[in-house]
């Protein structure tokens, strides 16, 4: 049981909720970000990174020298498709 660090009760033990969110995108690391200190989490991503969606990957271009620099570059969530962008504009042209 779980009680709140502000409001001690005599005699209950207090551990703290044991919470498991699903998924690492935007959405799973505000959750945890958010409980931090105040649950026992456990975060689980079915993919090789945290992120989901958001991803930041390194690119390296030549710069206006012509010497190797290295920039990261968030890919985000970049979509459009018919199915979910194009019905929506169809009467905006």
């Amino acid at each position: 049981m779980y009680t709140n660090p502000s409001r001690p009760t005599q005699g209950v033990a207090t551990h703290p909720p044991r919470v498991a969110i699903v998924g690492s995108g935007i959405a799973g690391l505000a959750a945890a970000h958010t409980l931090q200190g105040l649950a026992q989490l456990s975060l689980f991503e079915a993919g090789d990174y945290f992120g989901g969606h958001t991803h930041t990957v390194d690119i390296t271009l030549p710069d206006a020298r012509g010497q190797a620099t290295t920039f990261g570059v968030d890919t985000g969530f970049l979509v459009l498709n018919e199915r979910t962008h194009l019905p929506h504009a169809a009467g905006a042209v």
